[in-house]
């Protein structure tokens, strides 16, 4: 089976080089993404975490994504309705540390 394909919509270095993310692409006519890569420095594969849940495959319309200073804490805020889904990853274990709906009213895509 083909391995497919981790191109990035997002690409984000820590000021200190030890870790990489890469937001990657899900549906490339559509501009979806589809999961995060976490990468340590030598460019080694830490952990792939996917937008999906329960087997099923799933795509988040990120609008903005960003890396602490010290690489520590990744954010993506998503489009999510009107609202905006905005999840907090702690790098070094690659795990979830905040994720929550935030009620804007309005698109990001307006902002961004």
């Amino acid at each position: 089976m083909a391995e497919r394909p981790r191109w990035p919509g997002f690409v984000d270095i820590s000021d200190n080089g030890k870790y990489i993310v890469f937001v990657n692409w899900g549906w490339y006519d559509e501009g979806g993404f589809g999961g995060i890569s976490f990468y340590n420095g030598n460019g080694d594969l830490l952990k792939e975490i996917s937008f999906g849940s329960g087997g099923k495959s799933g795509l988040r319309w990120i609008r903005k994504a960003c890396i602490s200073r010290d690489g520590n804490y990744y954010a993506i805020a998503s489009d999510h309705r009107n609202n905006s889904k905005v999840t907090l990853y702690y790098v070094p274990k690659q795990n979830i540390v905040w994720n929550e709906l935030v009620k804007t009213g309005f698109s990001l895509r307006f902002l961004i």
